[in-house]
């Protein structure tokens, strides 16, 4: 039985341990570093397709966060073998199938929305369902980075673990949230509730507290759809086709205008309001987030060019004073000193 090198994660702790791979009659068989598993074939699972001659990176139904990356190009054209659920076809076909839902949706209820005292473009973002909407993000987040994001395991597990504590209890949220290699202190939300937060300002923030009320803030945009409602406001149906079918010619220049784009006042207080609830919940402080921006107004001012996604609408100036309006609770650091220090290294 032909065995393949690996490396997995149990998704409990930053370890990236090496293992043994083979393909077993009952499932796929994971060994070393003390852990002994077997994963049914008709519960793994992976983000995108697995092909045939391409290092494969799959996880399992029943564990959450645990993932297993295997370099061997031969093993993909094995493991198709025995779950062809994770191949190309299959995959497309369950993108495919939410996007033409939605695609009826729209054409079925747009004209009721002119109509009606609900925001068109909000709407038409509440029509597209989870998986359509994921899909989308995960096109634009690899063009606005150009695919480049940080992926040192002891970094990305301490931000999965920042991203689980602000997340509301009991919530369906699927945020994926990223650090991208990028030159510019800046947070993105795109479509599918990804989040991307550029390694300049990783760079940037002092603490954990301060990234926390960042992401809570971005959270807050993807809770409210304002990346989809934005694309339908600004670029059109035509970009959503794009977008929702995977058109390469136009992902580019939809990525390069999102980097532009910039909310309304509406929206940016929507977030803050979020981002106060948020860091509430998981009782972290919200005093770093005006300290944060308190830096920002410092080095920048109220140009609001360095930053899309946190800029002037409203003026930084009163973003703060809501913030210290919001009062103060009982709060622990977002972050132990180590999982601090390991997400300052993700990029390493």
């Amino acid at each position: 039985m032909e065995e393949f090198a690996g490396t997995y994660s149990d998704g409990q702790n930053a370890l990236a341990l090496d293992v043994r791979v083979w393909l077993g009659g009952d499932g796929l068989h994971i060994s070393g570093g003390g852990h002994e598993v077997i994963w049914p074939y008709d519960q793994l699972v992976s983000s995108g397709p697995v092909l045939a001659r391409h290092p494969a990176q799959i996880g399992c139904k029943t564990l959450a966060g645990a993932r297993l990356h295997v370099e061997d190009i031969r093993f993909a054209g094995s493991l198709m073998d025995h779950a062809p659920h994770l191949g190309h076809r299959a995959h497309n076909r369950r993108v495919l199938a939410p996007m033409f839902a939605a695609v009826l949706a729209i054409a079925a209820l747009i004209a009721g929305l002119y109509v009606s005292n609900i925001s068109i473009a909000a709407g038409i973002a509440r029509l597209i369902p989870q998986g359509a909407r994921a899909k989308m993000g995960d096109q634009l987040a690899k063009s606005m980075t150009h695919d480049r994001f940080c992926t040192r395991p002891e970094g990305v597990a301490a931000l999965r673990a920042l991203t689980a504590r602000l997340k509301r209890p009991g919530s369906k949220d699927a945020f994926v949230v990223r650090v991208g290699k990028m030159g510019m202190v800046n947070a993105f939300t795109v479509p599918g509730q990804r989040i991307i937060i550029s390694e300049k300002l990783l760079d940037f923030a002092d603490g954990p507290d301060e990234l926390a009320g960042v992401l809570a803030h971005e959270m807050g945009h993807a809770l409210e759809l304002h990346p989809e409602a934005s694309i339908v406001r600004s670029f059109g149906l035509s970009a959503l086709g794009s977008l929702m079918f995977g058109q390469s010619s136009n992902m580019e220049t939809l990525a390069a205008l999102m980097l532009q784009l910039a909310y309304s006042r509406q929206a940016e207080r929507q977030a803050d309001g979020w981002a106060l609830k948020l860091l509430r919940q998981a009782h972290i402080d919200a005093a770093p987030l005006a300290t944060f921006f308190r830096k920002i107004r410092k080095k920048y001012g109220d140009s609001g060019r360095f930053l899309t996604a946190l800029s002037t609408h409203p003026a930084t100036k009163e973003r703060i004073a809501r913030i210290e309006a919001a009062g103060h609770w009982v709060a622990t650091p977002a972050l132990n000193k180590s999982q601090w220090a390991a997400l300052k290294k993700i990029c390493d």
